[in-house]
């Protein structure tokens, strides 16, 4: 089933005098109303909304908009009088019969089905919150949204924005398209831009993927922001790298974050390079010359976003290549690195219990450290509980304490 496409589009108190507007396509349409001639376009490049809301207060120019779309009638002069008599009370409610005999004439006029929704003024927080439960009743999951923030009070349509990118989580609703009909700029022909600002919205999914990664120090929300982009192939090869990543394949996916910070640092536009420094300095680990040293930042980045499990799991794996590439090993051969690691471990417990003659402190200290690194990441992976009275029992009961054992435990 095809996911279905809703515009949102608002209504202000203008009189909606016709004006040419000319679009990124080059095409030119004539209209009173802005919407109409966004939706002649959309059809035309095969992206015809199945549905538009259009939004309004209840002082909004509900019965302009009618005599502009359909000429006069008793209709539209009911309509506005509704209208003038609520703007003098800024309230929030508009007779229900009389929006519900314009849709008719709306859907008429769009040559699709319009959904006429009364908003709040959003004179207060609580009120202009109350715009993404009108909207998200409206959305069904994975539906498409086109944005026309062209006409009404010129916080609504802000407000609007900031509402369906919530949505874009929450729905979820991927927006296709923000559309303002720039009537300021109209030339000395008298013909306005149309201008796309998808920009903002690929500015967001940016840093929503960034926030993720910063969380999770999962690569995968970074494609889906890319994808945004239309970069497809990109995209592709930043979900192979998430996987490679997540199966601790860290020298196989160090090319495709390579190429995404080479691309972004060499792309045109304004988001790309606001976008690309700071996820180069997130994925600074991949320039780590040894596997270990990989895996050591990675847990260091992970005790930094309060993720323990990932930090502990990181961190001992470190170590174990840290030890191994110091004995002139290959830390990524499965089957050396599990003969490695139970060796290190039983030369760990020997030190420990003192059967090892003529051990030095620090060496004693060494081994206390990598067991007590291996327990901790076994207690946290397996949600066991810790043997009692030990350092990590300790740590459990209190994070601050937690984080200091870790930082003193991680590889540097």
């Amino acid at each position: 089933m095809t996911a279905p496409r809703i515009l949102l589009t608002f209504l202000g108190s203008g009189l909606y005098d016709p004006v040419t507007y000319l679009f990124p396509s080059g095409r030119t349409r004539a209209t009173a109303f802005f919407a109409t001639a966004l939706v002649e376009e959309l059809r035309a490049e095969g992206m015809a909304p199945d549905r538009v809301v259009l939004a309004g207060t209840s002082g909004s120019g509900w019965g302009v908009a009618l005599r502009a779309l359909d000429g006069e009638s008793d209709l539209q002069a009911r309509l506005q009088a509704e209208a003038e008599a609520n703007a003098k009370s800024y309230g929030n409610t508009f007779d229900e019969a009389l929006l519900e005999e314009a849709r008719e004439r709306f859907t008429a006029a769009y040559g699709t089905t319009v959904e006429p929704v009364v908003l709040p003024y959003g004179r207060t927080e609580a009120e202009a919150l109350s715009l993404l439960p009108l909207l998200h009743d409206r959305v069904p999951p994975y539906a498409r949204l086109v944005l026309d923030v062209t006409n009404g009070l010129r916080h609504l349509p802000m407000t609007a924005l900031a509402a369906a990118l919530a949505l874009e989580t929450l729905a979820p609703a991927p927006i296709d398209g923000v559309y303002y009909g720039a009537m300021s700029l109209k030339t000395e022909a008298g013909v306005a831009p149309v201008l796309r600002l998808d920009g903002l919205v690929s500015l967001m999914r940016w840093v929503r993927a960034l926030a993720v990664y910063d969380a999770t120090g999962r690569i995968g929300p970074l494609a889906r922001a890319v994808e945004g982009g239309a970069d497809a192939d990109l995209a592709a090869s930043l979900d192979h790298a998430d996987f490679l990543e997540q199966a601790g394949r860290l020298d196989e996916a160090v090319p495709a974050l390579d190429a995404l910070v080479s691309a972004l640092a060499s792309a045109q536009g304004p988001v790309a390079p606001l976008v690309a420094p700071a996820l180069s300095a997130r994925l600074a680990w991949r320039a780590n010359a040894t596997h270990s040293a990989r895996q050591a930042a990675l847990a260091r980045t992970a005790l930094a976003a309060g993720d323990y499990l990932r930090a502990a799991l990181h961190g001992f794996e470190a170590e174990v290549s840290r030890r191994m590439e110091a004995e002139g090993k290959d830390p990524r051969v499965r089957s050396a690195r599990r003969q490695a690691q139970d060796r290190y471990r039983k030369d760990a417990d020997a030190i420990v219990e003192k059967r090892v003659a003529g051990a030095r402190h620090t060496e004693r200290h060494q081994a206390l450290d990598f067991l007590t690194l291996k327990d901790l990441r076994n207690t946290l992976a397996h949600a066991s509980v810790p043997k009692k009275g030990s350092v990590v029992e300790a740590a459990l009961a209190d994070e601050r304490a937690l984080v200091a054992l870790l930082e003193r435990l991680l590889p540097a």
